[in-house]
This record gives C-alpha cells, structure tokens and sequence, in this order.
C-alpha cells in the first residue's frame, strides 16, 4: 500500500513538475512576443524618426549628403541633387551692345522721301528718317511724319539698305494719331526684326536705339527706359509713350527702340525740343497692331463702346449703333471696364484700345439719380472718328 501511494505520489509529482515545465516554457514564449513586439515598435519608431529628419532636409532645399559629409570623411556612394539654375539672365537671354547691333542693325533702314511744297514755285523738299523691317517680303515700319503728305500729293519714297543704293517704295497706310506709317520695297528674304512684348517693360531696364540721325546710316546709341505711359500730346488714343534717355536726334524717327534681348520693344518718334536725354518711343505692341491693321485694311482698326464723355466720364452721347444705348443714358457715369476701376477718359481710353473690335467687354455704369452701379456686357464696335 505504502508503495503504491510512494507510486502516486511519485507521479503526482511527476505531474506537477511536467506542468510547471510547460508554464515555464509559455512565460518564455509570452516574454518573446513582448520583446518583439517592444523592438518592433522601436524600430518603427526610429522609421518615423529618420524620414521626419529626411523631409526636414528637403523641405529646407539642403543637401542631405552634405549633412552626412559633415561628420563621414569618406566621400558619400550617391551624387549630391544638381544645384539650381541660376535665375540671372545668361547670354541667350540679355545681349552686349557689340551683339545687339550684330543681330538688329540690318533690319533698320533709312528712309528719304522727296515731295513737292505747296509754295508757288513748287520746290522740292526732301525728309530723311529711319524704318524698321517687320516682314521678310518687303514691308517696313516707320513713322506717318517721315513719310509726310504722301496721301495728299506725288511723293518719292525710297528706301536705303546695306548696298547704300535707293530702292523705291510704295506706301501701304499710315495713322496720324498713332504717328504711323507702313511702306512696302519690292524685295524678298529681308533680316526682319522681332517684336517684344513691351507690356513687360519696367523703369530702369536697358535699352538701345537705332536708326540714321543726320543720314548716318544704323548709328546705335543706349540707355535705360526712363518711364512709361508718358503723355505728350492732346490725343489720348497715343499718349501712352516710352521714355527713354538713349539719344534720339532728328533722322531717328521711325528707327527701332531695341531691349537687352535684342527685340523691337518701341518705335522712335520723337524727343523734346532743347532738352537731352528726354526721347520717346511707340510701344512694339501698339506698333504690332496699328501694322497688321495697316497691312491688312489699309487703316488702323480702333474700337470704341460708342459714346462720347467728359473727362470725369460722365456720359455726353451715346451712338446708336451702342450696345450700351440699352442700359445707360445721357448724365450717367461710366466707372469701371472689366472689373477695372476707370477715373478718367484717358483710363478709359487706355482700357480699350487693348482690346479688337468684336470682343465682348464689361462695362460697370452708375446711374446719375440713384447712383446704383450697374454691370453691362457689351460688344466692342469700330471708332466711327477720332
């Protein structure tokens, strides 16, 4: 009996000892998938930690090889970013004057215009002036001064280019108001110029100015834009004008106005009398569009909304071909065009003149007696006159 019970007791503890054996064993497991867990979750911490401090170094636009380098003398196995281009405009973008005359002086001409005088004895008066090539087939750009009254009388236009030998011409149209002129040799695969965008000019930017001042042929001279918009005469329609204090002397109208990238970004026309360094200049956008007008219809294309105003804009008469005859009368004042605030009839003016016949514009008008500011759509039609 006694053996028996030694026996179970025997196996009871064999029992207990094979029990504890497996607890043991389970801890062991359980403390494993703790320590995995906690080096996991470690891992995935410094994870985080690394690609913070990546994203922190681009964001900066720092070279993260650069912080390595600082503190590994070995040179780093990947290639540094490529640096960032330089904003500074290179040589493609702005020109020295050696290159500018190189690359524009054949496409100024000069122009000389022989024309009977209206006195009794009918001398012949002879005009000398600059022009711009703006078509590879013939057709040059100058002022309506240079050419004179070639509309009212036999005039003898002629053109001079690098052989020096006179090529005659033939005059296409010119604007007044604009002081515009084009003429046309017949003659094919001429240096023309390209026009800028002079939109996009500001004060201070450097300039070049070519023409024939006194018959001497492509005599270049610079200087800097001195201000823009300037207004110096009576009609609004041209009073937007570049002033510039490259020198420009009697023969440089209708030369070009050249910026530092060598584009056409004026047309010469004009200085003040017994000053220096005051010159002005019609803006290439302007001359663009009066030339296409020109070439094309034989006149320049203005449009208008139709009404005439005081110079506080208060509304005189409305044409009746006026869309805005429909909602706006006499007494009322016009005080906005796209959204744009307008305080004079030059604003206006100015406003309009950037746009073609047929397009659509907005135009806010306040009513004289209840003064509510209403905004209209209305097309633009051709200036009947000026």
């Amino acid at each position: 009996m006694i053996g028996e019970q030694n026996h179970d007791f025997q196996t009871d503890m064999n029992g207990f000892s094979s029990s504890k054996d497996q607890e043991i064993q389970n801890l062991k497991v359980r403390n494993k998938k703790k320590i995995f867990i906690i080096v996991y979750l470690i891992s995935g911490f410094l994870s985080i930690l690394i690609v913070l401090y990546l994203k922190q170094y681009k964001s900066k636009d720092s070279d993260f090889s650069s912080a390595i380098s600082e503190k590994v003398e070995k040179p780093i196995l990947f290639d540094p970013p490529a640096p960032v281009e330089s904003k500074i405009e290179t040589k493609d973008e702005e020109l020295s004057a050696k290159e500018i005359y190189k690359k524009c002086a054949k496409s100024v001409v000069g122009i000389i215009v022989n024309q009977n005088s209206r006195s009794f004895f009918g001398d012949q008066i002879q005009t000398q002036g600059s022009g711009v090539i703006i078509r590879s087939d013939g057709y040059i750009l100058t002022n309506a001064h240079v050419i004179g009254e070639c509309y009212k009388q036999n005039s003898d236009i002629s053109v001079i280019l690098d052989d020096e030998t006179p090529i005659q011409a033939n005059l296409i149209g010119k604007d007044e108001i604009l002081d515009l002129a084009v003429i046309k040799i017949d003659r094919t695969g001429l240096p023309a110029i390209k026009f800028g965008d002079s939109s996009s000019l500001s004060e201070g930017e450097k300039v070049f100015a070519i023409g024939n001042p006194q018959g001497l042929q492509r005599s270049m001279t610079d200087g800097i834009i001195s201000a823009l918009n300037r207004k110096i005469g009576k009609n609004m329609w041209s009073d937007s004008y570049i002033q510039t204090n490259a020198d420009i002397n009697p023969g440089n109208s209708g030369g070009a106005l050249i910026d530092s990238k060598g584009d056409l970004i004026g047309i010469n026309t004009a200085k003040l009398d017994e000053s220096e360094g005051i010159g002005f200049a019609i803006p290439s956008n302007i001359a663009k569009k009066a030339s296409d007008d020109l070439i094309n219809k034989g006149r320049v294309i203005r449009p208008a909304i139709g009404i005439r105003v005081t110079d506080n804009l208060m509304i005189k008469s409305i044409s009746t071909s006026s869309d805005l005859r429909k909602f706006a009368k006499n007494g009322d004042i016009i005080v906005g065009v796209n959204n744009k605030s307008v305080r004079s009839s030059f604003d206006l003016i100015n406003e309009i003149k950037n746009h073609s016949v047929g397009d659509k514009i907005s135009i806010s008008v306040q009513n004289s007696y209840s003064k509510i500011i209403s905004v209209v759509n209305i097309e633009l039609k051709e200036l009947e006159s000026v």
